[in-house]
Order: C-alpha cells, then sequence, then structure tokens
C-alpha cells in the first residue's frame, strides 16, 4: 500500500504563545546581517525594552472583501504568515491591493471571509491596541511639534499609566530615538514642507515607525515605507527595519512597490499580489526556481522584482493560474513555498469563522482571552484630556496668537477707539454710539467664527491616526480642544475693548459687563465655526459661514430698522449686539436728551435724560423678548452647536 508523504494541515502550534522569547532563536546571532544604521545605535540584543514577554506569529487565511465602492476590485482568498524576526514583503503592481490587505489586517477594512490570528487567538481591538503597530504610507503629524516632543506626546497618551512611570515612559522616548537614529534632529520641527522646511523624507518615516514602537508591538505593518525616498535612504531604513526584525523578534510586514535587487534579498519571505489574488507566497529566495518551474526565466543579471511586477502586470493570467495549479495538485516545489502554500490552504474559513477542526484547536485559547479582564485604554480620561489640553494649548498658540493677529488688534483698537473718540452722551450722537457696538460686535464675531473653522480640518488625519491607534477617547480631544482653544479665543476680543472702550469714553461699570456680553457673543460664534468645520471642508465651510455672517448682519438691526423683532432675534449679530445695548444704556453713562421740542423720545417731556426703555425699542416692531433672552439665545447656541459638532466629529473619526 501506497501511503502518501503529505505535510500536514497547517496550524500554529498552541505552545508557541508559551514559549519565552529567549528559546527561540531569530536570527541574532546572524554576523552576516547589514550593520545597524548610525554609529550609536542601541544593542538591541540587550534591550529587554524592546523584547516581547512571548513570541507572536500572524497568520492570515482565505482574506476576501467586498468590492470597493465605486469600482470592482476586492480582495480574494490571500493567505499569508508572518514569522517572528523576519520581513515579510508583500509586492505587486499599482492597485493590486497591497494596502488594502494591510488595512484588513488592522481591520480597517472590513472581511467579507477569511480570519487572522495572532498565535492562537482571532485578532481583535486589544491586539489592534498592544500587539499591533500600522505606520501609514502618508506621514502625518503636527508640523509645528519637534520629533521628541511628538514621540513624547505619544508615549504619555500610548503607555499604561499602571505599567510605566513618566520617567520611564521618558526613557522608552530616548531608546526609540536611539533605535532609529534620529537623536540628531530630534529638537527639530517636522515641518510640512509649505510653510517651513523641518524633517527629511526618510527622517519622517522614521518618526512613524517610532511613534509605533512606543508600544512594542510584536507585529508591525508599514505601508509603503520606501516611497518618495532616494535609494540610499530607502536601503539604509530597510536595514533599519531587517536588524530590528532580527534581534527584537518582531515580525515586520512591509508593502513595497518596485525594490531594488539589494532591497529584494533583503526580505525573508515574499507575498506577491495581482488583481487582489495571490500570486505567490514563500522565500524570497525561492521566487527564482518557482518562475522558472512555470516557464518564466529571468535573464541573467535581472532584478527578480522587476521581472516578477512585469509578468504580474502583462502576464497575470499564466502567473495565477500556475499558483492555483500549485495549490491544487500539491506539487512538490523547490523546498519553501509549496510547502507555505499547501499549509494554507488547508486553513479554510467561510463567512468570518474558522473551520471545526481550527475552532476546536483554539477556543480554549481565545476562552481564555475572552474571559481575561481588560482596561480599554492604557490612561485615564483625567490624563487624557490633561496631555491634550497642553498639547492643543502648544499647536493652537501660534495660530491664534500669532504677530499679524496681535498687532491686528492692537491698531483695530486705536482706529476704533480714535474713531469713536469720546463720543458725546447726545442724543444726536446716539447713532455713533450704536455704530461703536455693532462695528465691535459684528468684527469680533467674524474674526472668532473664521478662526474656529480652521480648528479641526488640519488635524483630522492626525486625530484619525491616533484614534484607531487607541490612543485616547474621543471625549477627551474634544474637552480638551475646547479647554486650549476657548481662551485664547477670548483673548483678543477682551484686549480690544480694553483699549477701544475707554477711549470711546465708556465708563468701568459697564465694561465688564460689555466684556462678558462680547465674550459671550465670540464664544456663541466659535461654537458654530466649530460645527462647520466638522461637516464641511475648509473652502465650503469658509462659504457657508460667509453667508451666514451676511445675513446675520442683515438681520442684525442696525443696517436695517424695518425687520420685524421675530426675525432677529435668529441673528447672532442683532443678539450680541443686543446684549452691549442693554448694558451701555442701563449701566453706561446717560444719553442727554435733544433740545426742547426737538426729541423723539417720550421721555424726554419729563427728564433731562433719555430713559433706557426708550432708546431700546425705538427701532423695534412686533413683539418685544426680555431682556435676558438675547443671552439665552447665545447661551442655546453655545451649547447646541458644540454638542452637534462633537457627534459629528465622532461619527467621521
Amino acid at each position: 500500500m501506497t501511503v502518501e508523504n503529505n505535510p500536514p494541515p497547517f496550524r500554529p502550534s498552541s505552545s508557541l504563545s508559551t514559549i519565552p522569547y529567549k528559546e527561540i532563536m531569530c536570527d541574532t546571532s546572524d554576523h552576516n546581517a547589514t550593520p545597524f544604521v548610525g554609529q550609536h545605535s542601541a544593542d538591541l540584543s540587550s534591550s529587554s525594552e524592546l523584547w516581547d514577554e512571548v513570541i507572536c506569529e500572524l497568520v492570515f487565511s482565505n482574506l476576501s472583501t467586498s468590492p470597493i465602492p465605486g469600482s470592482s476590485f476586492a480582495l480574494k482568498d490571500v493567505s499569508g504568515v508572518a514569522r517572528p524576526g523576519q520581513i515579510l514583503a508583500v509586492m505587486g503592481e499599482s492597485g493590486c491591493g497591497k494596502t488594502t490587505l494591510l488595512n484588513v489586517l488592522s481591520q480597517r477594512v472590513r472581511l467579507n471571509s477569511g480570519s487572522i490570528y495572532l498565535n492562537d487567538e482571532l485578532i481583535t481591538k486589544r491586539h489592534l491596541r498592544t500587539r499591533i503597530g500600522y505606520v501609514l504610507q502618508q506621514d502625518v503629524f503636527f508640523p509645528s511639534l519637534t520629533l521628541k516632543q511628538t514621540l513624547t506626546y505619544i508615549a504619555l497618551l500610548r503607555l499604561s499609566e499602571k505599567k510605566y512611570s513618566m520617567k520611564e515612559k521618558m526613557q522608552k522616548v530616548e531608546d526609540i530615538i536611539e533605535i532609529l537614529d534620529l537623536y540628531k534632529c530630534q529638537d527639530n520641527m517636522v515641518g510640512d514642507d509649505v510653510t517651513f522646511r523641518g524633517l527629511s523624507g526618510g527622517e519622517k518615516k522614521r518618526l512613524s515607525i517610532g511613534c509605533e514602537l512606543i508600544t512594542n508591538p510584536s507585529v508591525l505593518l508599514i505601508d509603503e515605507p520606501t516611497s518618495g525616498l532616494d535609494s540610499f535612504t530607502a536601503i539604509q531604513l530597510i536595514t533599519t527595519l531587517k536588524n530590528f526584525a532580527q534581534k527584537t523578534c518582531k515580525n515586520v510586514i512591509i508593502t513595497v512597490h518596485q525594490p531594488s535587487s539589494r532591497m529584494f534579498r533583503m526580505f525573508d519571505s515574499l507575498l506577491a499580489i495581482t488583481g487582489g489574488q495571490t500570486a505567490y507566497f514563500g522565500p524570497t529566495s525561492q521566487i527564482t526556481p518557482y518562475l522558472a518551474s512555470i516557464g518564466l526565466e529571468i535573464e541573467p543579471n535581472y532584478n527578480p522584482a522587476d521581472f516578477l511586477l512585469e509578468k504580474l502586470k502583462y502576464d497575470y493570467q499564466r502567473v495565477l493560474r500556475a499558483w492555483q495549479s500549485t495549490k491544487e495538485i500539491n506539487l512538490q516545489e523547490p523546498a519553501g513555498y509549496g510547502k507555505h502554500h499547501h499549509q494554507l490552504s488547508m486553513v479554510t474559513v467561510h463567512g468570518g469563522g474558522p473551520t471545526t477542526d481550527r475552532m476546536s484547536d483554539t477556543s480554549s485559547g481565545i476562552q481564555t482571552f475572552a474571559n481575561k479582564k481588560r482596561s480599554s485604554w492604557p490612561t485615564s480620561l483625567c490624563t487624557q484630556v490633561a496631555i491634550l489640553s497642553k498639547r492643543n494649548f502648544k499647536l493652537a498658540l501660534p495660530r491664534l496668537c500669532s504677530k499679524v493677529n496681535i498687532i491686528q488688534t492692537v491698531v483695530l483698537a486705536l482706529l476704533a477707539g480714535f474713531t469713536w473718540f469720546q463720543t458725546e452722551r447726545v442724543e444726536e450722537n446716539l447713532q455713533n454710539l450704536e455704530g461703536w457696538m455693532f462695528f465691535s460686535s459684528h468684527y469680533w464675531m467674524l474674526f472668532v467664527l473664521f478662526q474656529a473653522l480652521w480648528a479641526f480640518p488640519p488635524e483630522r488625519p492626525i486625530i484619525e491616526k491616533e484614534r484607531r491607534s487607541g490612543a485616547y477617547r474621543f471625549s477627551a480631544y474634544y474637552i480638551a480642544k475646547m479647554i486650549a482653544e476657548t481662551p485664547m479665543e477670548i483673548l483678543f476680543p477682551s484686549v480690544y475693548l480694553l483699549i477701544s472702550y475707554p477711549l470711546m469714553g465708556g465708563t468701568p461699570v459697564a465694561f465688564f459687563g460689555i466684556l462678558f456680553s462680547q465674550v459671550l457673543s465670540s464664544l456663541a460664534a466659535q461654537s458654530i465655526g466649530f460645527f462647520l468645520g466638522s461637516v464641511l471642508d475648509t473652502p465650503s465651510g469658509t462659504t457657508v459661514a460667509a453667508i451666514l455672517t451676511v445675513a446675520a448682519q442683515l438681520l442684525g438691526g442696525y443696517l436695517s430698522t424695518n425687520i420685524p423683532t421675530y426675525y432677529k432675534i435668529f441673528s447672532l449679530v442683532y443678539n450680541g449686539l443686543r446684549n452691549m445695548q442693554i448694558i451701555e444704556f442701563y449701566y453706561g453713562s446717560p444719553i442727554k436728551c435733544a433740545a426742547a421740542g426737538e426729541s423723539r423720545f417720550e421721555s424726554c417731556k419729563s427728564s433731562y435724560y433719555v430713559h433706557p426703555d426708550d432708546l431700546l425699542t425705538k427701532d423695534e416692531t412686533g413683539f418685544m423678548f426680555p431682556v435676558w433672552s438675547h443671552s439665552a439665545v447665545l447661551v442655546g447656541i453655545v451649547i447646541l452647536f458644540r454638542i452637534l459638532s462633537y457627534f459629528s466629529l465622532k461619527k467621521t473619526l
């Protein structure tokens, strides 16, 4: 009787999760490895902070996704294994699904079928926060922070406050800077290459990797790490990653488009994808024999990566058929790729759940994980709010308190003060007094509203990245944003009034009431700006804000006096102006009546001064709202639009 010598079905060893790291060799003794980049690089093999307590193996099998909206593209039955201490390179032509695969592994794209296991456990959100780091292709950072500040805030937010002291977190930052050879540029601002130049492309890419290494992940996903880099910098970066993987037993999965032959040889395993399907998976060293076995001979001195991409682009049907044939008939290919292929083909998943055999082998591990009590966040809400408030204040300070804004405020205050300098409090000058009120209220509402429009859009990609990594609660970010930006938004209106109002001839008693009224109006305008910035892009938000401010100005009650009061109440400008009038006419210096027989106010028939009630009703038509109602409307606007902006942002981030 003939016994078929087929390899057994592939199942990651359940004992792998319990093996101490020192018992697993990750090529730490490889003397042929390229030296680590940087003369002062840390000794990774002796750094216990970079080792995991357990060694993790990432297995993904038969991953399939739904078509992307507006396209027919989808992943179909993609499988692979990422082993500790190795680099798994995902290659393919543009648009083949490399980034989609990383998004699936990081659970940013929903699976139709397939499974992802980290050792014996189905991947969960907990793994995403503690065991898996994802470096995006685009390096998104706050440009005005330095490299070290960026890493410091990440460490403070993402490292557990129960496990790490402040000193240990700062030491972690120093270790990452040393490991990635960033010590020379640690005090340089990140920059954005538009307003000012900061870090180079390679330094930004290493900073992106460093932000994920802060939490010491077992698996590091990196999307196009060499994109935009010159060949020398790209080789340096891949050398750094290879040494890091070998010396710390980490799994590194990268997507790469067209590597050089030298870089290609650094990859331990290769997953080739075309049209969302697997075209090859196995050792990188076996790709040339495999292609030769299917009739695709590589010419001498030809880069295997270039040859593979060429065939994936123009002869993809042949390559796919060959790989499928290998799967179906289980040919005995050169050691490595056939074994991997057969093993992965046995791990079959349908409808999002594993097969009965796989579940029976891992159910105990999954159950154990389900019973574990875990903390959702590394730091408390109060800690997150405190750290984010400090960071937001540092970010908002140069934007809001710029030299231009300071000069503009002082100059404008002096111009307004001297334009209405010591305006005489007589009935004939009543329009001048109300002109100062209208100008002051209207201008600062506009100023604060348009400043608030820019509060969220520039930060959205950064906050989305940090939120996906589980750094903090959205509520903590929003509260911190309000705490940091609100004081600065009311600073300039206060400075303006402090200069302009005394020059205009106001009284100290009325000043504090006018200041309170302007602060309330500014907060209401800021709330509307926050909302528009949270639901619209900047150009659309600016257009809508301009229309709203013009409408509020027309309904403000100063440019036109025949607008019914029940229309005016919906105007932000009207309610702010109305509060100023109430305070100024009741608590400011009294307004003298015109000459006898020329006054239009009834109270002047029996008094030398115009009564405040006559001043407040002179231009009102229709229903009269109580004096307190205008403040109530502004408070309602503050509460309503801040709640709306909170939920609209939370929905999109």
